[in-house]
């Protein structure tokens, strides 16, 4: 396992660090389907916030 922090490991942070890459694609108009599906995923998880 890698010398991380717990709050690296966390699910939360990762699913928050997809989103932000996410919203970056859209900013530079690259967005594809499969961001819109995941982005719609991410929307409504509950772990996520603004």
């Amino acid at each position: 396992m890698p010398n991380s922090s717990p709050e690296r490991l966390d699910r939360c942070w990762r699913k928050a660090r997809i989103a932000a890459r996410i919203l970056l694609r859209e900013d530079q108009g690259r967005l594809t389907e499969r961001d819109v599906r995941i982005g719609h995923l991410l929307a409504r998880d509950n772990g996520l916030t603004n």
